[in-house]
């Protein structure tokens, strides 16, 4: 059943992807299921609308990080003002690009509401994000040439590769470092990526063997809940997996819910009476 979730999950990815390069073209397609694994599940609505409003074409030139962030509603003049020597020197050019455009644009930036920030550990901070997403813009060209060459491991060390002048050391615009140089987008987030965002760009057979050779990322919080929904928290060799982990959370997002399953549950573990 969890195999058959998966590949049920698999074909869902692949035919969306099939639509949206009838729409946009498969570079732009890839580009914007990038950004929308990169919001992960609390921002991934936004990412995707300012990677659609900005494009890939401008996003991939001289003015793709200005336009990413401005749309995003991250440039602010308070930001600018109360930041250090570095972020004031990343954010200045970004200022003079954006401040020529954003009259023309001010109706298609998010407002403030559309971004969460609590909960969220600082290398994956929003500001972060799109600073991952403006550089994977700006290498896009070397990312379809891995791809073409080396397949998911081309994509793979692509990811490994990725880095940033400024989203390297820190985590968000009020000038705060991390405390060593850091990975824009570390092991799990760029296997989610190819689980999620590269797969469904191949041949639906081939992306069924890939999925089916590959370990799973560290399992998260929402995984270990679909197995303890749907084991009791046994089988936890059922994490390891790449694609026992994509049918677990496809079962749980399909029927986890539903108030007659979460009662059978109890009765289950014992916490209430039939």
């Amino acid at each position: 059943m969890i195999e058959e979730a998966s590949d049920f999950r698999l074909r869902a990815r692949h035919a969306a992807h099939a639509r949206r390069v009838a729409l946009h073209g498969a570079d732009a397609s890839l580009f914007h299921a990038l950004a929308t694994g990169l919001g992960y599940k609390n921002n991934s609505l936004p990412f995707l609308m300012v990677s659609q409003r900005v494009g890939l074409r401008l996003a991939s030139g001289s003015s793709g990080e200005a336009l990413l962030f401005g749309l995003s509603g991250f440039l602010e003049p308070r930001t600018f003002d109360s930041g250090d020597a570095a972020t004031r020197d990343y954010l200045k050019p970004l200022w003079d690009e954006w401040w020529t455009l954003r009259d023309g644009l001010s109706r298609l930036v998010l407002p403030p509401g559309s971004w969460q920030f609590s909960g969220i550990r600082p290398s994956n901070h929003p500001h972060r994000r799109m600073g991952a997403l403006a550089a994977i813009a700006s290498h896009f060209k070397r990312l379809r040439e891995s791809l073409q060459t080396g397949g998911p491991c081309g994509f793979t060390e692509f990811f490994e590769s990725l880095a940033h002048p400024f989203w390297s050391t820190h985590w968000n615009l009020s000038a705060a470092t991390l405390g060593k140089k850091t990975a824009l987008v570390g092991p799990d987030r760029s296997l989610d990526l190819l689980i999620n965002a590269c797969l469904p760009c191949l041949s639906l057979e081939s992306a069924r063997e890939r999925l089916a050779s590959l370990s799973g990322p560290t399992p998260s919080g929402r995984l270990r809940r679909a197995l303890q929904w749907l084991t009791d928290g046994k089988f936890p060799e059922l994490l390891r997996s790449a694609r026992h982990q994509q049918g677990l959370i496809q079962l749980h997002s399909d029927f986890g819910s539903l108030s007659a399953l979460e009662a059978w549950g109890k009765i289950r573990s014992g916490s209430t009476n039939p």
